[in-house]
């Protein structure tokens, strides 16, 4: 177990870096990551541990605990708080991440995305729905870019929790990449507010390849030569597309005007709403709510913990991305005492 461990320390250490040395200072809106963790990280790894851990004493399978979470890389995710998982003895952190692993292996035939591919087991995709109409292209390109700005407003530097995107597929001769939107009403937000749909799937057929990484950054995009767009399920035609589009953006604009006045306490309080409604499920089945603790909103309110960003994206700049990679990767071997 302990090999499985260390490849993993390195695949976040390689993917990390390649983030962390383009970090610009609007990259790192609204706050870094490791700030995000400061508030949030040792409540959530506890609770999601003693959450598991209570699961399968209840002899919840590995395939029921995994369609618990609903997506791999929504659990990859939670990968990037487990320096909080020091807050746990050596032997459950190793236990946690090892279970993680595995609900993420549940669904990827690759669980860490080594050759760049996101490919999902038991994906059903009609590439009959495929339409090459350019007009449809361009609201596929739209609405991608609308759900993206959605899901960075939804879960602050965790936009993972809303979205997987997966393939590519070789389908009848086709390259075929697919973008599922899920998780979209806006609860993490703590304001009066609804979104008009719950999922939105966009199938495309590209040219050439993509590339996604563990975490599910889309690091290379492609091409597309044809799409085929359902909402809550439903395949939509062109007249349908565009009224949903103008629903969905009007939704936004709504939502963009009761939150600008944030300020950066909120946005933790967004982030922790997030990342505790994100695990939901696990905990409805054990009866309990999925709110963050008491303690979370304390700690944010009465803290004031903040760093100099510009120095960061500056050091960062400065180090080669050897070196970044070879620090991310030490620190993470740290957590499970591999070195």
């Amino acid at each position: 177990m302990s090999e499985k461990l260390i490849k993993l320390c390195r695949v976040i250490g390689k993917d990390l870096s390649k983030l962390h040395k383009g970090d610009t200072l609007s990259a790192l809106w609204p706050f870094t990551p490791n700030e995000a963790e400061y508030y949030v990280g040792s409540f959530w790894i506890e609770q999601l541990e003693g959450t598991i851990t209570k699961l399968k004493e209840k002899r919840y399978s590995r395939k029921e605990i995994a369609e618990l979470f609903g997506y791999p890389s929504k659990i990859a995710q939670y990968f990037t708080l487990f320096h909080s998982a020091k807050v746990l003895d050596l032997k459950k952190r190793i236990q946690l991440a090892t279970d993680l692993l595995d609900y993420i292996d549940y669904y990827r035939e690759d669980p860490f995305c080594e050759n760049g591919a996101n490919i999902l087991k038991k994906q059903i995709i009609d590439v009959d729905l495929l339409d090459q109409n350019p007009e449809l292209l361009k609201i596929g390109d739209k609405l991608t870019a609308l759900m993206l700005l959605y899901l960075e407003i939804l879960y602050p530097t965790m936009m993972r929790l809303g979205h997987e995107f997966h393939g590519p597929y070789k389908i009848g001769g086709k390259n075929i990449f697919v973008k599922d939107f899920h998780n979209l009403q806006p609860l993490s937000l703590g304001i009066e507010a609804s979104f008009p749909f719950n999922n939105i799937k966009i199938v495309e057929e590209i040219e050439g390849n993509v590339e996604l990484d563990f975490f599910n950054h889309l690091v290379k995009s492609s091409k597309k030569k044809a799409i085929s767009i359902s909402i809550n399920g439903n395949q939509k035609n062109l007249k349908e597309l565009k009224e949903d589009l103008e629903k969905i953006e009007n939704s936004i604009n709504q939502i963009i005007g009761k939150i600008k006045l944030f300020d950066k306490k909120d946005w933790f309080k967004v982030y922790a709403r997030g990342i505790f409604n994100s695990s939901c499920k696990l905990n409805l089945e054990l009866g309990k709510d999925c709110k963050p603790p008491k303690e979370v909103f304390k700690k944010i309110d009465e803290e004031n913990f903040s760093i100099q960003i510009e120095k960061i994206v500056q050091l960062n700049k400065s180090r080669a991305m050897e070196e970044i990679e070879k620090i991310t990767t030490m620190s993470f071997l740290k957590i499970f005492e591999l070195i």
